[in-house]
């Protein structure tokens, strides 16, 4: 499998001007067959836990701003996300 494209794209957005938009890497390691991505800890977990009500106008243009924030940032670097759903994690 190759996944240079993706640990490219974990690289860049963990880069410091990144920060609030993007879960951080500290780095990763292969095991014979595995890839190992360390990657932030959110103590409070993804946006899923919270989607058991609705959300205040405000918190819901807030969470929109920084999901189309971090896509803009993505495209400008020639990157697509193909997974975005309340677990994947893209705003900080």
């Amino acid at each position: 499998m190759d996944y240079n494209r993706e640990l490219e794209a974990i690289s860049c957005f963990s880069q410091q001007k990144y920060d609030g938009c993007f879960v951080k890497s500290s780095g990763w390691f292969e095991d014979t067959g595995c890839l190992f991505i360390a990657m932030e800890y959110f103590p409070l977990g993804d946006l899923q836990k919270y989607m058991t009500q609705l959300f205040r106008e405000r918190e819901a243009q807030q969470i929109t701003f920084q999901l189309l924030e971090s896509l803009d940032f993505m495209h400008s670097n020639g990157f697509t996300h193909g997974d975005l759903n309340p677990q994947a994690q893209i705003g900080g």
